[in-house]
């Protein structure tokens, strides 16, 4: 008896205030994908277009500089999906958009069939949630901010610094 691996899908909503139209670009342009997503992407926008994407900043550090695959669905400004090689396994990643309202918009980002619930940056719901979050700031005008980070652990602690601009007496 073979026993099949364990594959997780992972599904997550996100209410992005800017129109369908600004986040389907930064779903799909490299200077924006390079941001959010991965390190570096060569992309054809289209359906049978080339995806190519890698760098230490992926959700799954890639074995080797990066993944190629292909669009596989897609429709203007509505959905995006493709194929994600992770360890040999096909897993797949699709972005559904729908308005909400004139000026923000609701996505839909599903990655079904993934091979591993931990990768070398931590666990890849939370890895998706930190870039989830760079897409909706980098697409409402903001600044994107963390990225999976896969190096090595040197010590394990966390330290954490904070300046309060008050007086010293309103703080305590």
């Amino acid at each position: 008896l073979r026993r099949e691996p364990m594959a997780y899908d992972y599904e997550f909503l996100l209410r992005i205030r800017a129109p369908r139209p600004v986040v389907f670009e930064r779903l799909l342009r490299i200077e924006h994908l390079a941001r959010w997503f991965s390190g570096w992407a060569r992309i054809d926008p289209k359906v049978g277009g080339t995806f190519m994407f890698g760098g230490e900043t992926c959700i799954v550090l890639p074995k080797g500089r990066g993944w190629t695959t292909t669009i596989d669905e897609g429709e203007p400004l509505r959905r995006f999906a493709f194929t994600w090689p992770i360890l040999g396994a096909p897993s797949r990643v699709a972005y559904d958009l729908e308005d909400d309202g004139e000026a923000a918009t609701r996505l839909r980002v599903t990655h079904s069939r993934v091979p591993v619930r931990e990768t070398t940056c931590g666990a890849v719901r939370e890895a998706w949630r930190v870039c989830l979050g760079n897409l909706k700031a980098i697409a409402e005008g903001r600044s994107d901010g963390l990225r999976p980070d896969h190096g090595p652990v040197e010590r394990p602690e966390v330290r954490l610094a904070t300046i309060i601009d008050a007086p010293r007496e309103r703080v305590f």
